[in-house]
């Protein structure tokens, strides 16, 4: 048994069902640990962030660990605003990332991890507070304690594992692991956990030869809850969706808002319900958000369909950043908060998504029904006011 073999042993021993990772060489025997386990399936995201924030969702629902697997050196830089969410929100998810191997560490080679290099160790110790490298083989289960200790508190972990350190063999029973205690706070149905407030009024010219209404916040969220029953999740984005999320939805028995409440980072929601849908399959799962997130992060309805992972993915579209037009409305930089025109339905076509475009506020209800019968992963294109009278009281999460 290999380094690799006894940590990825243990996630199946956790109930580990799903692994986040994007493939690199630093990480080879990991992945080919992994390869071999009925147990485990490796979901490859497009970006290390996306990954993260996937792992993330995993965690909440599932009230267990999400997992993300990375190269270290760029690869695990790209993991730092997901590693600093988890330890912000309490949410228990383990980063393992690679390195070269120990006798190059340290020598400024390509990829390298060490001080002189990306200095992986010393980022992660300030993102959640806690890294660890396995210098040794006959540490792994040391190291796996120590995850254990940190998770079970809801403290996400990194752990940095050499490339020859993952392939050696170990002796299996060298130290008894500790018994695990994992207990997630999954619903965060809190009314108060808010973004910006503004005043209802709507002047942006809509440069779209599309026609079609202008459908509010308000009614996009009843009409969501009259669709879905009792058990869905849904995940809430930044800005104005999520002051509207926690204002109309959660009537329903059993209904979870999981949202990123002090951090919000813009496409957490899309990357998010991913892990959250594949944590709990039998579950409903709509992930909410704008279309400034869907330009970070909406590459990932791409990892949905390739894995075909039954999401309703509802993009509230004003063509602007909304909470930023707020303030800047009275200003010449409001220019700064417009978003080109873009015809989403095209852009997810070539994942081979089925979209469905409201184009009027009769067809809302019809298109989110036939939307949630679907056993596939969709879109739901609303176009929604720059400025919502959601945001009418100023709120603020203090």
């Amino acid at each position: 048994m290999t380094v690799s073999d006894r940590l990825l042993e243990f996630f199946c021993d956790k109930g580990i069902k799903h692994v986040f990772l994007i493939p690199g060489a630093q990480i080879d025997p990991l992945i080919n640990a992994s390869i071999n386990l009925d147990a485990i399936s490796i979901i490859i995201p497009n970006h290390e962030l996306s990954a993260g924030y996937m792992a993330d969702g995993y965690a909440r629902i599932s009230s267990n660990i999400g997992v993300v697997f990375s190269i270290g050196s760029c690869g695990a830089t790209n993991l730092i605003a997901a590693a600093v969410n988890t330890r912000i929100e309490k949410s228990p998810v383990v980063f393992v990332t690679g390195s070269v191997s120990s006798s190059d560490y340290g020598s400024g080679c390509f990829q390298d991890t060490s001080k002189i290099g990306s200095n992986d160790m010393a980022i992660f110790k300030e993102a959640i507070g806690y890294s660890l490298v396995c210098g040794d083989a006959e540490d792994i289960d040391k190291c796996i304690n120590q995850i254990i200790d940190h998770t079970d508190k809801k403290r996400p972990f990194h752990l940095a594992i050499p490339l020859d350190i993952q392939q050696q063999e170990i002796n299996k029973h060298k130290v008894v692991l500790k018994n695990t205690n994992i207990s997630v706070e999954t619903v965060s149905n809190n009314y108060n956990q808010i973004n910006q407030d503004i005043n209802l009024l709507q002047k942006k010219e809509l440069l779209t030869s599309l026609k079609y209404d202008i459908i509010s916040l308000q009614t996009v969220m009843l009409t969501l809850e009259d669709v879905f029953m009792d058990n869905t999740v849904y995940c809430l984005d930044s800005g104005q969706v999520r002051l509207a999320g926690n204002t109309y939805l959660g009537r329903k028995d059993n209904t979870f808002l999981l949202q990123s409440k002090k951090q919000a980072p813009m496409g957490w929601a899309i990357c998010a319900s991913i892990g959250v849908k594949l944590a709990v399959p039998n579950r409903s799962v709509v992930a909410i958000f704008g279309d400034g997130s869907m330009r970070m992060h909406g590459i990932e309805l791409a990892t949905a369909i390739r894995y075909n992972i039954p999401i309703v993915f509802v993009l509230c579209d004003n063509q602007a950043y909304g909470t930023i037009y707020s303030r800047y409305k009275e200003k010449e930089s409001v220019e700064l908060s417009y978003l080109d025109d873009v015809n989403w339905q095209t852009y997810v076509a070539s994942f081979g998504m089925k979209t469905f475009h409201v184009v009027d506020e009769s067809s809302l209800y019809f298109n989110l029904q036939e939307a949630s019968k679907l056993m596939q992963p969709c879109l739901v294109w609303i176009h929604i006011p720059i400025e919502d009278n959601i945001m009418q009281q100023q709120v603020y999460d203090l």
